[in-house]
């Protein structure tokens, strides 16, 4: 994601000076930068103006900061494509789209996926009595979605597949959601060339790749 432009000078600046540091601990030019007396790894000092102090709940105070007036502004598109919360790992994701989802008005509609084990030759009973629909259930990884979808007319999801690349609906493709039905979602895309049209937005069969599993598991969810 990269870094906008801000509203003022001293928005523009700060803007800039980020983003010289990150170029220069992306190249190993950044002087506080040192070994671990531990682990070996190498450990980076962030400066003091680039950390959100809280003496609370650290999501909560890193939704502040990164949604100042949330309620006044999620109307607003403009406001919201220009800003996104970026986490590193999945560790926290589930308690930051909790927290997102929960500020948002309106009811919560939930969407369960379908599961699946495919490909295992004359094991098949032996398998699906080891590996039941409720363990299937649980399976998260990053390159599927997850058995249980929460979602809200308003809030921003993100494409996980390509579904049409000449209409905008492409992996990482930002939307936000405007209505939602049983068997599609109607979401209108809040960035790029094909900026706000609008979508719906089916269910597919998704299998993980990279898997050790001696068998092929798909699961069947919005790609969101």
């Amino acid at each position: 994601m990269r870094l906008n432009a801000g509203n003022t000078d001293v928005e523009n600046k700060i803007i800039a000076d980020f983003s010289k540091w990150q170029f220069a601990v992306g190249d190993g030019k950044e002087t506080n930068i040192s070994p671990s007396s531990e682990s070996g790894e190498l450990l980076i000092k962030i400066p003091n103006q680039y950390i959100v102090h809280t003496s609370g709940d650290p999501i909560q105070k890193f939704f502040e900061v990164t949604y100042p007036n949330f309620l006044y502004n999620i109307f607003s598109h403009e406001y919201l494509r220009s800003r996104a919360i970026l986490i590193p790992t999945n560790i926290v994701v589930d308690e930051i789209n909790t927290t997102i989802l929960e500020k948002i008005p309106g009811t919560v509609y939930t969407y369960l996926s379908q599961d699946s084990i495919d490909n295992v030759g004359d094991d098949d009973n032996d398998f699906r009595s080891v590996f039941p629909v409720e363990y299937l259930n649980s399976i998260n990884m990053p390159c599927i979605p997850k058995h249980e979808l929460k979602l809200k007319v308003r809030v921003v999801v993100m494409l996980m597949r390509n579904l049409n690349q000449i209409m905008g609906l492409c992996n990482g493709t930002r939307m936000i959601v405007k209505s939602y039905r049983k068997n599609n979602i109607e979401c209108e895309i809040l960035c790029g060339s094909h900026v706000g049209t609008k979508h719906l937005i089916p269910r597919i069969e998704m299998i993980p790749s990279d898997t050790n599993w001696p068998f092929e598991f798909k699961r069947v969810q919005f790609p969101i």
